[in-house]
Formats: structure tokens, C-alpha cells, sequence
């Protein structure tokens, strides 16, 4: 798997958390142990009461193992389709990325990286710079540079869609 960190505030701002979110995403290095603990926190202060594993966990130092008791917390949780929780951080991965995209050195090879790691969605197709031409015949009229820069559109218009979608979506963290 690609291994971005993405902060939390970006993350929270775009889509709450279960807890076998916050596992996935702690073991493949795109959320920090001490994300975990910040959501914890956070779930104290929800009208909800916490469960004990939570408090103890909100009461971690930064520096003290998590994953154990993130994956005990995501055992109590009604089981998820692994599928929608690696959708869902693909999607928060790509939007990290575009999100940074002018301070990256080659974002279209990180989006190539991420199509990989998730088992090549079709979704993502048409921002692979090695996959077939979605149009091939305009395709064919184009400069390599002209083409580039229609990839890039529409990888703009796909991210900003998606952007504003999980925005909305996004009500703080769950967890």
C-alpha cells in the first residue's frame, strides 16, 4: 500500500470515522497513533457515552502504543465491508494528494501508486497516464503535452466533485 500521511483535520473535515476506519488507516501509516488519541478525546466531548476503552485511550501519551485497543474499539463495531472502508481512504488519499498536489514533485505518479494499491478502480482510469485515451481519436490530433494537460483537467473536475461531496458529508468524527 501507498503510504501517505494525511492529517487528521483534513480527514475529520471530509468524513467521520469508525474505529475499523481508524485501524485501516493506522496500519497502513495514513493516520499517526496519536490520531487515535485525538479521536478518543474528541469522543469524550460527545453527548454519547464513551466506551471505557475510549477514555483509556484518550488518556494515551502521543508515544505510547494504540493499534491494540483501535482494534479492540473496532471489534465491538458492526462489522464493515472492507471494500467501502479501503474506498473511502483511497478517496481521502486522492483528495490529499490534489489537495497538496503544488508541493509535490510528481502527483500523477503518487495517483498512479494509489490506482495500484487499491486493486486498480475503474473509477480511476482516466488519470493514469499509461491507460488507454478516454477519447482516442481526439487523442490521436494531440500534443503529449495537450494530452497531459486534459488528464490533469479532468482529474481537477473528478477531485473537486469529490471534494465537495465528502465536505458535505463531513459532520466531525464518529468515533
Amino acid at each position: 500500500m501507498t503510504t501517505i500521511p494525511v492529517p487528521l483535520e483534513f480527514v475529520l473535515a471530509r468524513s467521520s470515522l469508525t474505529w475499523q476506519e481508524v485501524s485501516f488507516a493506522i496500519e497502513n501509516q495514513w493516520l499517526r497513533p496519536r490520531d487515535a488519541i485525538e479521536i478518543a478525546t474528541q469522543r469524550l466531548a460527545q453527548p454519547s457515552p464513551p466506551h471505557p476503552l475510549e477514555c483509556e485511550l484518550a488518556c494515551r501519551e502521543p508515544d505510547e502504543p494504540v493499534l491494540e485497543t483501535v482494534r479492540h474499539l473496532a471489534s465491538i463495531e458492526p462489522p464493515q465491508d472492507a471494500a467501502d472502508v479501503a474506498q473511502k481512504w483511497m478517496r481521502l488519499l486522492l483528495l490529499w494528494v490534489y489537495h497538496c498536489r503544488e508541493h509535490l514533485e510528481n502527483p500523477l505518479a503518487l495517483v498512479e501508486d494509489i490506482w495500484c494499491s487499491f486493486g486498480h478502480p475503474a473509477e480511476l482510469n482516466g488519470f493514469i497516464r499509461w491507460m488507454p485515451a478516454v477519447d482516442p481519436v481526439a487523442t490521436m490530433f494531440r500534443s503529449v503535452e495537450e494530452n497531459l494537460r486534459v488528464l490533469r483537467l479532468r482529474w481537477e473536475h473528478y477531485m473537486n466533485e469529490l471534494d465537495k461531496e465528502m465536505l458535505a458529508k463531513g459532520q466531525g468524527p464518529e468515533v
